[in-house]
Formats: C-alpha cells, structure tokens, sequence
C-alpha cells in the first residue's frame, strides 16, 4: 500500500483505488487565539497516494466559517473538500450507492454546479468530480472519518475516468 492508498486497480480507462487523507488546524496560539485551519496532505488520484497539497489534486480543509450538512471539526468549522491546480471542482451526490453511480453529470443535479472548493464532506456520502476543465471525471466515496483535537481523517474510494467521457461503470459491473 502506498502511503494514503491502496494499489491502483485500472479497468479498461479507469483507475479505482482507495486513499486517506489527514486534515487539521494549528494548535492555539500563546495569546490564545488559533492561528487558522489549514490543509495538511492531499491526495493525487494518478498516483492513488496521499501528498503535499501543492501537488495533490484536492485537499480537505476547514474553514473559520461553519456550512451547513458534514463533518464537523474543532467544534467550530466544517470540512470541505478544496480541488488543486487540476481540479474543477466536486459535487454532492448524497447518500446514494457509489457502485450504482455509473455517469458523472454535467452539471449536478437540483441547480448546483461543480464547486472547486467549500463542498462540505460527510460519511457515507458520494461525491462526483470533475478536472482538467472537464477533460476527466471521476466519484468518490467517503468511508468513514476520524476526526481527533487537532487533526482528523476521511477514508474513501474512488473511480477516475481518463478517456473524457463520464462513464464511471466498472466493466466488472457489466452484464
């Protein structure tokens, strides 16, 4: 297992793995003020490895501003995911069966878009995501989550799409 992953299956065009990535906050400063959340690894979905996130294809913060809906972190914020350099954004799929999501949307369902950052992550919840301006398309699964005083972590799985289109259907799914 590579370090935040596991090893990369590939399927025809698609790339299936699963990752772990840390997130966290400073610790109090001496005056007693935080000096801010931040994120601390990233995941590169080519590599199926956790990394810096300056060379991650999204990372996890949280933000000083409470949203709505996800994991709660320092009893203050929420974490949500934050697409990188080669990331459009993510959507919110809910609690619905990643194996019987078989298509990325072009556009989300119920009026939302893909966000390249502030979507709010929660357990049990399938995320689509789109990189590359649209050249690849992929989903994931948030397992579970560990969050701890001043780092936490999410477990997930996911599926890449590498051919540009946004057929997410395992060919072990097909009949």
């Amino acid at each position: 297992m590579s370090k935040g992953g596991s090893e990369l299956r590939e399927r025809g065009s698609l790339l299936i793995g699963s990752g772990s990535v840390r997130y966290g906050q400073t610790p109090m400063s001496p005056g007693g003020m935080r000096s801010g959340y931040f994120p601390i690894e990233g995941f590169s979905f080519a590599s199926c490895q956790a990394t810096t996130p300056d060379r991650s294809d999204f990372a996890l913060e949280a933000p000083l501003e409470p949203r709505p809906g996800g994991i709660t972190f320092g009893g203050v914020s929420t974490v949500v995911f934050n697409m990188t350099a080669h990331g459009d954004g993510f959507c919110s799929m809910g609690p619905i069966s990643f194996e019987e999501l078989t298509e990325a949307p072009t556009e989300p369902l119920l009026g939302s878009r893909y966000e390249p950052s502030g979507v709010p992550v929660k357990a049990g919840h399938t995320y689509c995501f789109r990189m590359n301006r649209g050249k690849f398309f992929g989903k994931l699964v948030v397992k579970d989550c560990s969050p701890g005083r001043y780092e936490g972590r999410i477990n997930f799985d996911y599926v890449l799409q590498r051919n540009g289109s946004r057929n997410l259907r395992n060919p072990s799914q097909e009949k």
